[in-house]
Parts: C-alpha cells; structure tokens; sequence
C-alpha cells in the first residue's frame, strides 16, 4: 500500500485471499485493506477454474476458515461450497 515501506513477512502482517497472499509493513497498512480488498488486490484466480479476473463488488463469494474467496461466476462459487476443503488449497500453475 506504501511502495516505500517494506512488507513485514510475518504470519501477523500476512492475509490471503483467493490463492494471493498479501504482506503488509504495519497492522494499520493491513487494517486498510482488510477494510477494501477489492480497491487494492487487482486480479485474483478463482479457486475452481483458476482464471485470473479483476473481482468487483458483485463478485460472488464466501469466506472458507477465515479466509475471504471471491468466484468469476455463482456457479464457481457454488462448487466451492460443495467441496471447499479441496479448492481451498493452493495449487501451482
């Protein structure tokens, strides 16, 4: 949020969304954020399809163990509450 500042990379300072993890250099930075995600974390990958989209306030999504989730499409959404425990995790590209 401030180019200028470095990221803290501890669990403290840390939030992911989607399969994006985001590191903040303070709680406030982090506090911003946590406020408006979508203003700030650009294009994420659906957890279902793995396409990269630019979320908006109508995005579809849930939050799974603490952790925020925003789908393309209700559909994406709906098979990830069907079977969140394996869409959750990270998976490489």
């Amino acid at each position: 949020m401030n180019p200028k500042q470095r990221a803290l990379l501890d669990e403290a300072h840390r939030v992911s969304m989607n399969q994006e993890t985001y590191y903040f250099s303070s709680r406030s930075a982090m506090k911003r954020f946590l406020a408006a995600p979508l203003r700030y974390c650009g294009k994420l990958r659906d957890p279902v399809t793995q396409l990269r989209f630019l979320p908006t306030a109508r995005s579809p999504h849930t939050s799974h163990k603490g952790r925020s989730f925003y789908f393309e499409s209700e559909e994406t959404r709906r098979a990830f509450e069907a079977a969140p425990e394996s869409l959750s995790v990270r998976r490489e590209e």
